[in-house]
């Protein structure tokens, strides 16, 4: 399940002298490209995560005091991921315009082990508003986590549970509902995600990643195994990325202060770049993840 083409990009990104809004295309797209890949083979989408939601951006690196850098859908020990970790964007210069400035919301949240009989729901164990992107590219909250980080604390025997970070445009009419609005509120097992996502009307997903956590050996009947993720679809995914990497941020900007309106509507740069994303990997559709899922269709 561990991905080490995504956790070299990572440490690519992570070594390179460049300031953070002129992250290398390459390394970037592949390493974007092996998130939206590694998350729909891990059938993360459409559900808990919609289709139209992932439109990601930038390449997320998350790194933990204990753990180092932890690449998409790389296995950690428990212990090794309980303290916050930093939470750092690779942003190419073509795509500088859409974070510098802006405001961000970063989730953690547990769908559990994959199971046919996903309800939907997550666990929250971080959620935070306000955040800002550095020079460095280090995301910064601005105001107190309304959820402060829990460290993942999977049941022993419930199999491989994907821990995912998110990080979300936060448009200018962002509403998050009243008990989700203040800090210390508390981890809860059942948390609707897309609902939050219309009721606070974020924008979509410009970042992503997960990592595995298992407490012991699995006994649950109702997990199921994955596929894993094809060299040649991320490989695809990554040549198509370079291409809208390299362009100019008017062209590619993810929709942040005009998001799409949860309710029904969408503002032109919110419905145009849904719309650019389709175009764009829609032409590897057909390689992603032989006899699995199409990507992002």
């Amino acid at each position: 399940m561990r991905s080490f083409t995504a956790l070299a990009s990572l440490l690519t990104l992570a070594a390179s002298s460049r300031a953070a809004f002129d992250a290398p295309v390459d390394a970037t797209a592949q390493a974007v490209a092996d998130a939206v890949v590694s998350f729909q083979a891990q059938n993360l989408v459409p559900n808990p995560i919609p289709a139209d939601e992932l439109q990601p951006l930038a390449a997320l690196t998350v790194s933990y005091p204990q753990a180092g850098v932890v690449g998409v859908g790389q296995r950690v020990p428990q212990a090794q991921v309980q303290s916050q970790p930093t939470w750092t964007l690779n942003v190419t210069a073509g795509q500088a315009a859409s974070f510098k400035g802006k405001l961000f919301t970063l989730i953690v949240a547990d769908p559990g082990a994959p199971s046919n009989n996903y309800n939907g729901l997550v666990v929250r164990h971080c959620l935070g508003n306000n955040f800002t992107v550095s020079d460095q590219g280090e995301l910064k909250n601005t105001s107190a986590l309304v959820t402060r980080y829990f460290g993942p604390a999977p049941p022993a025997g419930s199999g491989p549970h994907r821990y995912m970070h998110l990080v979300l445009a936060q448009p200018a009419d962002f509403r998050p509902p009243a008990d989700l609005s203040q800090p210390n509120t508390p981890l809860v097992t059942d948390w609707n995600l897309t609902q939050y996502f219309e009721q606070a009307n974020l924008g979509p997903i410009v970042a992503a990643s997960f990592m595995v956590v298992q407490e012991g050996a699995t006994n649950a009947t109702t997990v199921t195994a994955v596929p894993t993720p094809d060299a040649a679809s991320i490989s695809a995914t990554a040549a198509a990325l370079e291409t809208k990497f390299s362009g100019t941020a008017s062209a590619t900007s993810a929709p942040s202060g005009s998001a799409t309106n949860k309710t029904g509507a969408a503002g032109p740069s919110a419905a145009a770049d849904i719309r650019g994303w389709a175009a764009l990997l829609g032409v590897t559709a057909g390689a992603v993840l032989t006899g699995a899922v199409s990507l992002l269709l």
